[in-house]
């Protein structure tokens, strides 16, 4: 079971944080940088929660992890935190009205998620192994040098 109190390590991200993960890319490459209360997942309590979960104070949906672990009192808004505790993102502006920036690392894995996360079989299957090394994986030759003789 994982501690709440510190960030979950990418090793053991499921769906939810790589969804998260696509979804604050998008995020990040708008004018505004700042994300829509209503695409979140929060937990109740959460003054971040958009009208969906006002509406239904008590619904709450845990996080997956990697191996069907559930964390419950995790949501959306944790599962970013734990993408700037990555190095993936950084967190600017308040909490009231937060701004997110894209660090060239999570540029570079969140387009190897978006361009690839239909053919390995979606949010699923994907795991930090896979997205690490198909994002910075070693380098491949040009295709000139790799057809010459």
């Amino acid at each position: 079971m994982h501690d709440l109190t510190s960030p979950v390590p990418p090793e053991k991200w499921g769906r939810d944080h790589f969804q998260v993960l696509g979804y604050a890319g998008f995020v990040a490459h708008r004018e505004e940088c700042s994300p829509d209360r209503e695409k979140m997942r929060a937990k109740p309590g959460n003054p971040m929660s958009g009208s969906y979960a006002r509406l239904f104070p008590d619904k709450s949906y845990p996080t997956r992890l990697r191996g069907g672990e559930e964390l419950h009192d995790h949501d959306d808004w944790d599962c970013f935190d734990d993408l700037v505790a990555a190095g993936l993102f950084e967190h600017h502006g308040t909490g009231a009205n937060p701004v997110w920036r894209i660090t060239d690392r999570g540029a570079r894995l969140w387009s190897t998620l978006i361009r690839s996360k239909g053919d390995i079989g979606g949010w699923k299957a994907v795991t930090w192994e896979w997205l690490v090394g198909a994002g910075e994986g070693p380098a491949q030759p040009p295709v000139e040098a790799a057809a010459a003789p």
